[in-house]
């Protein structure tokens, strides 16, 4: 089983060095894991203490029905514009399960299998690839079993955009023919191996067979069926306003926590674009409990009892499903970030309930403990 600290962290950019005269984070590597005392602002505020957290927002619902949903903090240190629980909330690779939905919504649609191969889909646009990729297959991409590297290079990353161009799909073809050309780190099927460029790979797939964006077939595949009106891509808000939180993460020397806004040209407020499948979808706390919702209910109405049964099971040896990871009790969760925020999501089949929470601190270090503080309460009912 993964270590939980390094499951679903997307690959960072590096940034330049700078002193935003912020007040250094103070480290406790010893602190005692917090706890949530109760699902109110109240309680969230003392939750965001023990990491220095700007804002935290959460999310439940139990037996599918109306999510409950809570957010306390600021949406930018520095700033005292309060964040609300209509805020937009950066996913990261909770992402990747939003992927597998659309490849499973697809193959009922028609067109591709689970058993569809990257040799027969990319084969003319990546001609540096590895045979052994070849028969690689989206069960393998979506469950991390392609033997693909976790990424390509940092030197090749930031050629990418941060800003999504109006046709993502040339870059995501150039991005595979990238990491279709690297040695692969185990054979097809071997082992559990995470890798972004698996999902990217699976994104460039759908694109070439459907000739549209993974973008607008998430949206019209996934988002529109489930209602998901406020889903969208990248960092949330406008650039020059504070109307959506900002990303915080470690910058400058001393490293102090920095909120990174949308038109800062030295410090992304995103990875690039072309990661989109692999983890770049922002949306509402409320609107994120509609599809934990579906994976919970699984309604046939949105997919076939046993395409729901297909992403909910690893399809090899280790406890990774599709875009879920499975754990000892039967529920899925997973987590995400993009080093500017942080999030965790879990589907409880036995008790019946979901649960969200997220915060705008992408320092996992001081941010994560109280993130899955804040999941277990609520999903424990606290």
């Amino acid at each position: 089983m993964i270590r939980q600290s390094r499951r679903e962290h997307i690959l960072g950019l590096a940034t330049v060095a700078g002193l935003m005269g912020l007040p250094m984070r103070a480290f406790a590597a010893d602190a005692p894991q917090p706890t949530l005392e109760g699902f109110t602002p109240a309680a969230l505020a003392k939750l965001r203490a023990t990491g220095g957290i700007p804002a935290l927002g959460g999310a439940r619902a139990a037996d599918g029905g109306r999510a409950i949903l809570v957010a306390d903090g600021l949406r930018s240190l520095g700033a005292a514009t309060p964040v609300t629980t209509n805020d937009l909330w950066h996913i990261g690779s909770i992402t990747k399960s939003y992927t597998s939905t659309l490849v499973a919504r697809l193959v009922e649609k028609g067109g591709i299998s689970w058993d569809t191969s990257v040799g027969e889909v990319l084969g003319s646009t990546a001609p540096g690839m590895k045979d052994v990729y070849k028969p690689v297959t989206f069960r393998h991409l979506c469950s991390h079993h392609s033997g693909l590297p976790r990424g390509i290079t940092n030197t090749e990353m930031v050629k990418f955009p941060v800003l999504n161009p109006a046709d993502p799909r040339p870059d995501r073809l150039r991005y595979a023919a990238l990491a279709l050309a690297d040695d692969p780190v185990a054979a097809p099927g071997e082992k559990m191996l995470y890798s972004n460029s698996g999902y990217v790979i699976a994104g460039a797939m759908l694109e070439v067979i459907y000739k549209q964006s993974w973008e607008k077939l998430l949206a019209a595949h996934v988002f529109k069926p489930l209602g998901q009106s406020s889903a969208g891509y990248g960092a949330p808000g406008t650039p020059g306003k504070l109307d959506q939180p900002l990303g915080h993460t470690l910058f400058g020397e001393p490293k102090t926590l920095t909120p990174v806004p949308l038109d800062r040209s030295d410090l992304p407020a995103d990875l690039p674009a072309v990661l989109g499948p692999a983890g770049l979808v922002h949306m509402t706390l409320a609107d994120m409990v509609k599809y934990l919702n579906a994976h919970l209910q699984m309604p046939a109405s949105f997919l076939k009892p046993e395409s729901w049964k297909t992403l909910h099971t690893p399809p090899y040896t280790e406890n990774y499903a599709m875009g879920w990871v499975v754990r000892p009790g039967g529920e899925i969760w997973h987590n995400g970030s993009n080093n500017r925020w942080y999030a965790e999501v879990i589907v409880d089949f036995a008790r019946k309930r979901v649960a969200f929470s997220a915060c705008n601190d992408g320092d996992r270090t001081q941010s994560g403990p109280a993130v899955a503080a804040l999941l277990k309460g609520a999903i424990d009912g606290v």
